[in-house]
């Protein structure tokens, strides 16, 4: 356990200095408004790197975009090819609405809508995994006060849970 603690304690805290390739995947269950909100947080320069990479722009700059419009939807849909999830075991249509920096990471928001129960989810989650071999997604999914939290790598990108 500690050896998710630790990593995680100092990327959110901005202890250490960023050695390691982590991100941070937050999904939380509204039942109120029957959506998935669903929030990413990655290093600044680890997705820069990789949009980079991926677009093959290389004048792409995360935290001062020559065209802010141009990065949101570069940022939105690659985020909505690596990630996915399906909702009791159908395919959904996520949305993507918008990210922004603090400090050195930066949050991206994906939504959900229509979700009237969720009675499962399977997430498939390879976000920078084609720029760095050793990242690591961490996921935690809130759902009826309890939480669920499992951890991605290239070896093991996707993840179900049942929840009846």
């Amino acid at each position: 356990m500690l050896n998710y603690i630790i990593p995680l304690f100092c990327y959110v805290s901005g202890v250490l200095a960023h050695d390691f390739h982590i991100s941070v995947c937050e999904i939380e269950y509204d039942e109120q408004s029957e959506a998935l909100e669903i929030t990413h947080r990655l290093f600044l320069d680890d997705l820069e790197e990789t949009l980079k990479s991926w677009s093959g722009n290389q004048s792409v700059d995360v935290l001062n975009p020559t065209d802010e419009k141009e990065l949101q939807n570069l940022i939105g849909k690659y985020l909505l090819e690596k990630f996915a999830v399906k909702v009791n075991s159908k395919e959904t249509q996520l949305v993507f609405l918008g990210s922004e920096p603090d400090g050195d990471v930066m949050y991206c928001y994906i939504e959900l809508a229509g979700v009237k129960k969720m009675k499962s989810i399977h997430v498939r989650n390879q976000i920078l995994m084609d720029k760095f071999d050793d990242q690591m997604n961490m996921l935690h999914i809130y759902r009826s006060g309890k939480t669920t939290s499992t951890r991605f790598s290239k070896r093991n990108t996707t993840f179900m849970i049942d929840f009846e």
